[in-house]
């Protein structure tokens, strides 16, 4: 039983914003009225050591409030102004023009729309919509978790290297950062049960702290509000509020941008075989200490039942029609292990097994990756480990019951439904499930799983050096008739064109014939895939516009709808004129599914189901 997506695309931004007070919430952490007199009482209270400074309420609705003026003085910053039509942009008394202008530059050009649709959106946002985008603001910082001073100097280390050897040491090392990180542990322990908010108890010296460490989290979480597009601006800005140089801001800004340094997904786009190399991005993920893996079990150790009952969790929710109660007693289960695929230290997905040491072969009961987390590869990466560490244990085969949506991923990683383990060292020991599929995968002790995709590459680099040797390059002699020349030369009159494959029917008008011919066959190609799409089952909801009546709010929510019916009307019409467009309107359609929808429904599912069919069909069509 598992629940993953193993698709093609990448991780993708939702198709158009929001309205502006739902694009300023982040729905997955509601935070609560900022207590303005309950700030009030503690500035006033001598105990507080950061009551003098200002807090990091205060600060945000600055931020907040200036791109508001901002986006209410100049709608598209991309149209040019006189400067003198625009006042300066002051941020507590310092002219920040700049910054939003670099800001704005960084938006790639086939965004900048969108982000002036959102600035409309925001523009036209009464007090309380501009409240709430501060509020959304807050919350992200709040449940930022800060590093412990150990793991603080090695990410130092390891990200901020080259600039803790500039002149701005300083500001990088963060000095202060223990005794922060002390405040912080003591805030959670004795403040915040009271109800008191982090952002209105702590200041400066922690959003420094905060910034320098989580700035690839905070703008994540921010391209889920009204920053979306340029979420770099909030965090130079909160810099500038922090006492950093511009040049400070920025670099602190970008370092979580696509010109610096990010903990993003490094693992490639699956196509055709593709997917056996998305390993490669996984090690390096690896070696950033992005992700880990750790295999654990019911020891009555704290740390462990918390990952146990992270990963319960995920398990529940991506195998919805699998008992709760049985899951619970499965991953609590002393003879079950559970490998946990841990993201920044957060368990973000696991497979639970139980081995079976004198057989030899161990079961998979349950196998699931976090939604947010889908369609990066990490099932890969986790299943590959996994044939690793049961090496260890002498394991030789792996057996699972898979459902129709987890066959596909199986056959990716090995496994087989013909059963070529002799049936008396498996049968009556595993759980069978209705209306799953048995398949086996054979660990091979001559592969090391975690090193595939370097083998195949290294495969490949023999096999094309031994083609090279049995059929080796025809070196032609130069044409030598252009001086003489008083007719057109044939193309079969070239040396060595016929040989390498030309023939008269290639041969036509490159302004006129091939343009058509490409079109047509990406026509051909598009309905192609389209038809297939269409006939997958779980293709129903994607194949004619969205009712008004059955989702009165879809439209509101949904500013560029797509389907399977449209997207077929438009290849019929010709208006796709490359791969790409196509390939980014079928995108849409996935993408739009899973904006309106939560990641509990099935429509969610069916969204993540799909795109991993066709993608691998939409890689393989040439222009």
């Amino acid at each position: 039983m598992m629940a993953l997506d193993e698709s093609a695309g990448d991780d993708g931004s939702s198709s158009g914003p929001r309205d502006a007070q739902e694009q300023c919430i982040d729905t997955r952490s509601s935070c609560s009225a900022i207590g303005e007199d309950l700030g009030a009482k503690m500035s006033e209270d001598p105990s507080n050591q950061f009551s003098s400074a200002k807090s990091i309420s205060a600060i945000v609705k600055s931020v907040v409030d200036l791109y508001f003026y901002d986006c209410k003085q100049r709608i598209d910053p991309y149209i040019e102004i006189q400067e003198q039509e625009i006042a300066p942009l002051l941020l507590n008394g310092v002219n920040v023009t700049q910054l939003f202008n670099a800001s704005y530059a960084r938006v790639p050009e086939h965004r900048r729309r969108d982000l002036v649709e959102l600035r409309v959106l925001v523009a036209d946002s009464d007090k309380e919509g501009v409240k709430m985008l501060a509020r959304s603001v807050c919350a992200i910082i709040g449940y930022q978790q800060l590093l412990t001073p150990s793991a603080r100097k090695k990410f130092t280390a390891r990200h901020l290297g080259e600039w803790t050897k500039s002149r701005d040491a300083e500001t990088y090392i963060d000095r202060n950062y223990e005794h922060i990180y002390t405040s912080w542990k003591s805030f959670l322990k004795r403040q915040m049960p009271l109800g008191i908010n982090l952002y209105d108890y702590f200041s400066t010296d922690f959003l420094t702290s905060v910034l320098l460490t989580n700035a690839d989290a905070i703008r994540l979480e921010l391209e889920k509000t009204a920053f979306k597009w340029h979420p770099d601006l909030v965090i130079t800005l909160l810099c500038k509020e922090c006492g950093f140089t511009d040049e400070q801001a920025i670099n602190v800004g970008t370092m979580s941008s696509n010109v610096g340094f990010q903990h993003q997904s490094l693992l490639p786009s699956e196509t055709g075989l593709g997917f056996l190399h998305r390993d490669a991005g996984g090690a390096k993920e690896e070696e950033m200490g992005i992700i880990s893996f750790e295999c654990i079990t019911n020891d009555r150790e704290p740390g462990h039942l918390m990952k146990l009952v992270t990963v319960k969790n995920i398990f529940s929710r991506q195998l919805p029609k699998m008992p709760r109660e049985y899951i619970v007693r499965l991953v609590f289960d002393r003879n079950h292990y559970t490998f946990c695929l841990l993201k920044k230290g957060e368990v973000i997905g696991g497979i639970c097994f139980r081995p079976y040491f004198e057989q030899r072969f161990a079961e998979i009961a349950f196998l699931a990756v976090k939604s947010t987390e889908q369609v990066k590869g990490y099932g890969t990466r986790i299943m590959n480990h996994l044939k690793e560490h049961v090496k260890k244990s002498n394991i030789e085969y792996f057996l699972t019951y898979a459902d129709n949506f987890a066959i596909g991923y199986f056959r990716k990683q090995g496994f087989s439904q013909k059963i070529s383990m002799p049936k008396e060292r498996w049968f009556g020991y595993i759980k069978d499930y209705d209306g799953g599929t048995l398949m086996e995968c054979y660990i091979s002790p001559n592969i090391n799983y975690l090193r595939l995709s370097e083998m195949l590459s290294k495969q490949k680099a023999v096999i094309s050096q031994c083609i090279e040797a049995i059929k080796p390059l025809k070196i032609y002699e130069g044409i030598q008739v252009f001086k003489d020349l008083k007719r057109p030369l044939a193309p079969a009159e070239i040396p060595g064109l016929v040989e390498a494959g030309w023939t008269d029917n290639l041969h036509g008008d490159a302004s006129n014939d091939a343009p058509e011919n490409t079109r047509r066959s990406l026509k051909t190609s598009i309905l192609d895939l389209l038809n297939n799409l269409e006939k997958q089952q779980s293709s129903w909801p994607f194949r004619k516009p969205v009712k008004h009546s059955e989702a009165p709010d879809y439209y509101e929510i949904i500013t560029k709808p797509t389907d399977i019916a449209t997207l077929r009307k438009k290849a019929k019409n010709g208006e796709f004129k490359t791969k790409e467009q196509f390939g980014e309107e079928l995108k849409r359609m996935f993408d739009n599914c899973r904006l309106y929808n939560t990641p509990h429904t099935i429509y969610y599912k069916y969204a993540n189901e799909l795109q991993a069919f066709i993608w691998p069909q939409y890689e393989s069509i040439q222009e």
